[in-house]
């Protein structure tokens, strides 16, 4: 059994004509409706839009949307209209049909569902367009990356008043643990507060009461991009906008900067002109002078250009410290955690084992318990290459210091995540069971692993994550999705509760 009028209009065929044709003698073979013929023709998306418990027995005003690609089958509801509340609740089925098949096809259908709804005129009744609208715009139903589980797992969705004040949230397979003191805290995500991908993520940052976000751009360009993309974001009440244009601020962010970079041959009209136009900088001081409590950015720039700012203006937790990165990858068997995979080029056995414990304190944050490899050409041994020893090296410095953690290498990848083949070749290791940390000899084989990975599954990715720095900062790449943008904000949401 189908619901016929939204595969209707996905596949273009009459089914309800179809079946009084054949009840009157016709085969499927006579109308052509052979298997092999049929197929999609269009993204189609339906709800059903329903009465709700609450106020109203009598329609106030009532009007259904309309325009190409929008069909609403209704229960003959009209202004003055009684509905019977003991009997059926449907109003009436919305169906939104847009583009093709590909993804660009359910962004369009997504879109035009959101408009009419907005267009859906129901007053004098509660019904439930509003949640409708909330599933519509959570960066899961965006990625087209639900299943049967998603209203289980998002129950604030229905009803966002019944909502515990401390929930569990999950996203693939990291769990985190939220509660609504957080939202005190500023957070700036992301430094490119015009970008679409950045709206809908902090829409759901809204929506799940996470952090009160600051959006860098200029406000006519948002407002469009809210209005464009069907979100319920209120510029005056749930977040901050700055605007570089014409803030009053910006005389005094441009000081702040300049007392920090001065000496790094930057003027002061030079400094001026870099918080009117470095989205990131403007984010890094706001950090630097604790009017916000971490940010996000790299959905638009290139990463060593934004890692350039967050170091002047943040600098590392302590003097001489090493600022590094770690990856996770959701994979189907587990989150993979991948160091360094942005910015330490060659580093030392001394600078691996840093790298490693950076990257075990991110691991135990998600909850998980660490199992660290530390990769190489040579498994166990079969080579005497400088590089094999610099990783053989610190994977000892890393056993001494930790006794108590699965730690071991240098070994091949395949050793790292089969436990079967690293038996037959070295059963006296340090680690049981598939590895969960992998850690590079240098960036080039981080880099490329990460990408071989990303390219050949469906691995989602968060991060990479920045560890080391005073402050919470971190840099996408510009590939993430909102639903990355999200995860990424929550867990450096995480890191600010966690400095206090």
């Amino acid at each position: 059994q189908v619901e016929h009028t939204v595969t209707e209009e996905a596949t273009g065929i009459d089914i309800v004509q179809a079946q009084l044709l054949i009840a009157g003698g016709r085969t499927l073979d006579d109308l052509g409706l052979l298997q092999e013929n049929i197929g999609l023709r269009q993204h189609s998306l339906q709800a059903r839009i329903t009465m709700m418990p609450g106020k109203g027995e009598m329609l106030d005003f009532y009007q259904e949307p309309s325009g190409e690609g929008v069909r609403c089958d209704s229960a003959g509801w009209y202004t003055g209209f009684k509905p019977n509340q003991m009997y059926d609740p449907l109003v009436g089925k919305l169906i939104c049909s847009a583009g093709d098949v590909t993804t660009e096809g359910f962004e369009q259908a997504r879109r035009l569902m959101l408009k009419s709804l907005g267009d859906f005129k129901i007053e004098g009744v509660a019904n439930n367009i509003d949640a409708v609208e909330r599933i519509l715009t959570h960066p899961e139903f965006i990625d087209n990356n639900i299943n049967t589980s998603f209203l289980a797992n998002n129950p604030e969705l229905l009803d966002p008043n019944k909502a515990k004040k401390q929930h569990t949230a999950e996203h693939g397979s990291a769990k985190r643990l939220y509660s609504e003191e957080r939202i005190r805290f500023e957070l700036t995500p992301p430094a490119e507060g015009e970008n679409d991908d950045v709206l809908m993520a902090v829409q759901a940052v809204i929506d799940e009461k996470i952090a009160k976000p600051i959006l860098i751009g200029r406000r006519h360009k948002i407002e469009a991009g809210i209005e464009r993309l069907g979100l319920r974001i209120d510029l005056d009440v749930d977040v901050e906008v700055y605007m570089p244009a014409d803030d009053e601020k910006h005389e005094a962010y441009a000081a702040f900067y300049h007392a920090k970079v001065g000496r790094s041959g930057v003027s002061v009209a030079a400094a001026r002109k870099i918080i009117r136009d470095d989205n990131t900088a403007i984010a890094a001081v706001m950090v630097a002078m604790g009017e916000a409590g971490g940010l996000i950015c790299g959905k638009v720039g290139r990463f060593d250009f934004h890692l350039r700012e967050i170091m002047q203006l943040l600098g590392s937790e302590k003097k001489d410290q090493l600022v590094s990165t770690s990856a996770v990858l959701l994979m189907d068997d587990g989150p993979l955690f991948l160091a360094d995979t942005a910015m330490n080029i060659d580093p030392t056995a001394e600078e691996l084992a840093t790298i490693t414990e950076a990257c075990m304190d991110l691991v135990a944050r998600f909850g998980i318990e660490p199992k660290v490899a530390l990769l190489s050409h040579s498994n166990f041994g079969t080579s005497n290459a400088p590089s094999a020893k610099k990783v053989r090296h610190a994977a000892e410095i890393l056993r001494e210091r930790h006794k108590t953690v699965q730690i071991d290498g240098e070994m091949h990848v395949l050793s790292a995540l089969n436990p079967a083949l690293r038996k037959t070749i070295y059963p006296q290791a340090n680690l049981s069971g598939r590895a969960n940390v992998l850690v590079m000899p240098n960036l080039d084989a981080a880099n490329i692993a990460m990408g071989l990975i990303r390219s050949l599954t469906d691995a989602l990715l968060i991060g990479p994550f920045i560890t080391g720095l005073a402050k919470p900062a971190h840099i996408v790449i510009p590939s993430v999705s909102s639903r990355g943008i999200f995860n990424m904000t929550a867990l450096t949401v995480a890191d600010i509760h966690q400095r206090k």
